[in-house]
């Protein structure tokens, strides 16, 4: 595996993705979209808060938020493959894929977890182990956060029988304080680390 094939830029793209799809749809709407996933700093969300913080900020906010951190990340992670050429992994990725941890998340109860969010609750901070979280078929219907202290995640589904990720939120959706959530915080998948990957897996905004 090659250093040009584990893009740190993946998580950044995942989350816009995401993101963009549950702000596209007023929340009185009833069209469902739906996305495949083959092949930054953040505020700790407190407790009971949802995916991605910063509801408040406009979404012109966050893609300039992004765009800047994607700079100095990407220079970052180039001085990292420097040495080599670009050519290998850097140091953290390669002890990390060394490392592999396996978690089964079952609906019915046949695997380390039943739901998504306890499997990533699992993870332990400042991960340092490429932790693969196997998810068999069935519906999930979670808000999930991948937070930027737990790295090296992958979700894996078979593409022939994918799992799906769902969630409701919509920007317009009223949070607990009776005020719309606003992009960042209607996200159904908010991916905060480094290392991300996800394949096999269905996410779907209704």
């Amino acid at each position: 595996m090659q250093g040009r094939n584990c893009n740190p830029a993946l998580p950044l793209g995942i989350a816009v993705l995401v993101l963009v799809l549950a702000s596209i749809s007023p929340a009185s709407s009833q069209q469902q979209v739906s996305f495949n996933i083959g092949g930054s700093a953040a505020k700790k969300p407190s407790s009971g808060g949802g995916a991605g913080a910063g509801g408040g900020d406009s979404f012109d906010q966050f893609i300039t938020k992004n765009v800047e951190h994607f700079a100095v990340t990407e220079q970052i992670y180039a001085s990292k493959a420097k040495a080599s050429g670009g050519k290998v992994l850097d140091a953290e990725l390669a002890a990390a894929e060394a490392g592999t941890v396996r978690y089964v998340v079952s609906p019915d109860g046949k695997g380390n977890f039943k739901t998504i969010t306890d499997a990533i609750k699992a993870v332990p901070e400042k991960n340092k182990k490429r932790t693969i979280l196997d998810i068999k078929p069935g519906t999930y219907k979670e808000k999930l956060t991948i937070p930027m202290w737990k790295p090296f995640i992958t979700f894996v589904g078979n593409p022939k029988n994918p799992p799906v990720i769902t969630w409701d939120d919509t920007a317009g959706t009223r949070g607990k304080d009776g005020k719309p959530l606003g992009t960042l915080a209607s996200a159904t998948v908010a991916v905060e680390a480094d290392y991300f990957s996800a394949s096999g897996v269905v996410f779907k905004v209704n």
